[in-house]
């Protein structure tokens, strides 16, 4: 079964915006980024272009934050029993 916890869409925030949650949620994230962003994947930071899609599972860090201009994403956050 699948359950949706939040939903945020046309989320928009300043050039400095920086969000950082180290132990993750005890649920999936799912971002929709829609302007350029940096993310740390696999401890690296990486920049992504506008229109990036990243799934974060639960327990895992989550760290992204604007990268030149204002941040804006779309966002769900759902819980699930299916398997991948």
């Amino acid at each position: 079964m699948n359950e949706i916890d939040f939903i945020g869409y046309s989320a928009v925030h300043p050039p400095e915006f920086c969000y950082d949650i180290p132990t993750g949620y005890d649920c999936y994230l799912l971002l929709l980024i829609t302007s350029p962003a940096e993310l740390l994947v696999d401890n690296e930071l990486q920049t992504v272009t506008a229109n990036t899609a990243i799934l974060y599972t639960p327990g895992t860090r989550i760290y992204y934050r604007a990268y030149g201009e204002e941040y804006r994403n779309d966002f769900l956050r759902f819980r699930t029993d299916e398997s991948f």
